[in-house]
């Protein structure tokens, strides 16, 4: 048996943190660093070893009002974003339940969550993936629940959106799981996430949720291991968490433009990046001006699309995107909204807060290994790959960390 278990914003370096279970784990195990995926959506690539422009992942949203979710909220979103705060608030949690009930049958991903998108303008985006990973068609090459399907071997997935995600609340599930001739286990956890958000990466509140965590690993593969066959670990992250030091606020910069808002350009707001499609040549040509002036941050360039493999062949994620410094985030965004966070993540590649950490132990291949050099996230769907015996997609990229 294979447990996987991604621990969303694993910064690596809480490895050096207290945990006594992870630590005696990773003694005989092969670790290293994982340098993130482009933007805030990188499941394929560690469960299909495909690059955001394959997979058409990057960011939760994108621009699509010819079919989104939210396109029944159209006539009356732009009454509704005049109602007091507390009362748009009542609003969007409506929304939200009302696509739930009808994205559930049709195993939609996301449910439509309007976040913080602006109630008037909700109808012109949607959401950019809409399945979970673990479901058929999540992506254009097999993932690793779709290769082990084909082969009907049986697998088991813990997390949200199907299990609420917190670390002790998953290892109680699983302690009342039979998982009798189960291959491979995946569990997703979200506490470092919740807490690195709220608390940042330094304080005791972070340690004291890697213990969290610590502990339900070792109660999971304690449990796993009842049946008496041997059991493989892999634990990594999806990114990692960066301190926030600084707001960038870009609403008087957008109030000086001659360009009229939503008639020649649109936008969006991420927490780490602004991202904008223009109508007009214009338009263009005066955001790209204004941007290029904007301290904190920089324009994504045509050579880093080919860099982050994220050149789509469609501008639905943005004809400009703005990419925030390290340690910088937009405030106000589409997430946040005007609430400081005190850790982010969705930074660039130099970023070493942003990259996450990956512990691969397989009773075979004990070295205690520490790969000098970081990782890719492919590399990740490479190793389970290796792992579990699967046949290799022609489609998939990466390399496994057990390989010398």
């Amino acid at each position: 048996m294979l447990v996987a278990i991604m621990l969303d914003a694993f910064n690596h370096r809480y490895l050096e943190f207290e945990a006594p279970f992870i630590s005696s784990i990773m003694a005989r195990a092969h670790v290293t660093r994982v340098i993130p995926a482009f933007g805030f959506e990188p499941d394929a690539a560690h469960i299909a070893g495909l690059w955001p422009e394959l997979s058409d992942g990057g960011m939760h949203f994108w621009w699509g009002p010819e079919g989104s979710v939210f396109r029944w909220t159209t006539p009356w979103g732009r009454f509704a974003a005049r109602l007091p705060t507390g009362a748009q608030r009542v609003v969007r949690r409506g929304i939200q339940a009302t696509n739930l009930a009808v994205a559930r049958p049709l195993g939609r991903k996301y449910g439509g969550n309007p976040v913080g998108i602006p109630l008037e303008r909700l109808h012109l985006f949607d959401v950019s993936q809409s399945r979970v990973m673990f479901q058929p068609g999540f992506s254009a090459s097999p993932t690793i629940f779709d290769l082990l399907s084909q082969q009907q071997r049986p697998w088991k997935y813990f997390g949200s959106p199907v299990h609420r995600s917190k670390a002790d609340r998953l290892a109680r599930r699983i302690e009342k799981a039979d998982l009798r001739n189960v291959d491979f286990v995946f569990v997703s956890m979200a506490d470092l996430d919740k807490v690195g958000h709220v608390y940042g990466t330094r304080g005791v509140e972070i340690q004291d949720a890697w213990r969290r965590v610590d502990s339900a690993v070792e109660r999971i593969y304690r449990h796993c291991l009842q049946d008496g066959k041997p059991v493989e670990l892999v634990i990594y992250g999806d990114h990692g968490m960066v301190d926030v030091t600084s707001h960038i606020d870009l609403r008087p910069a957008l109030r000086r433009l001659r360009s009229r808002e939503w008639v020649d350009y649109a936008y969006f707001l991420d927490s780490t990046f602004a991202r904008f499609w223009t109508f007009t040549d214009e338009a263009k040509a005066e955001i790209m001006e204004m941007l290029d002036g904007v301290p904190g941050g920089s324009l994504v360039t045509t050579a880093d699309r080919e860099r982050y493999r994220c050149a789509y062949s469609h501008n639905r994620f943005g004809d400009i995107i703005f990419w925030a410094d390290e340690g910088h985030i937009l405030l106000p965004n589409f997430y946040q909204k005007l609430n400081p966070v005190r850790g982010m993540h969705g930074y660039r590649r130099e970023v070493i807060d942003n990259h996450t950490g990956l512990i691969a132990y397989a009773e075979a291949r004990e070295t205690g290994h520490r790969l000098p050099e970081p990782v890719e996230m492919v590399d990740i769907f490479a190793t389970l790959v290796d792992m579990l015996a699967l046949p290799w997609p022609d489609a998939a990229d990466g390399r496994s960390v057990l390989q010398p």
